[in-house]
């Protein structure tokens, strides 16, 4: 059985949303000691940490089967893509 034969109609255009997934994480921490009338110490320390995931999430196929996940293929909707079945 050949796993590679697919049927129905393969999507020219979709509609995606891209996702920014941002996760951030930070902390302040300050020390404030006043040691004599004249002198005082501070210190502080920062902390960041950041995870970031962009990826798209199919919206709409137009019409279509299934999309294709190939960038040769799948192009912006606002650029037409030429095809074989197209009449001149």
């Amino acid at each position: 059985m050949d796993d590679n034969n697919v049927t129905g109609k393969r999507s020219v255009y979709i509609l995606s949303n891209r996702v920014n997934d941002i996760k951030r994480l930070m902390g302040i921490m300050v020390y404030n000691n006043k040691l004599t009338q004249a002198l005082s110490l501070t210190a502080g320390a920062n902390y960041q940490q950041q995870v970031n995931h962009y990826y798209q999430e199919v919206k709409d196929l137009l019409g279509g089967d299934f999309g294709s996940t190939s960038t040769s293929l799948q192009k912006e909707i606002s650029l037409p893509i030429p095809t074989p079945y197209s009449t001149i």
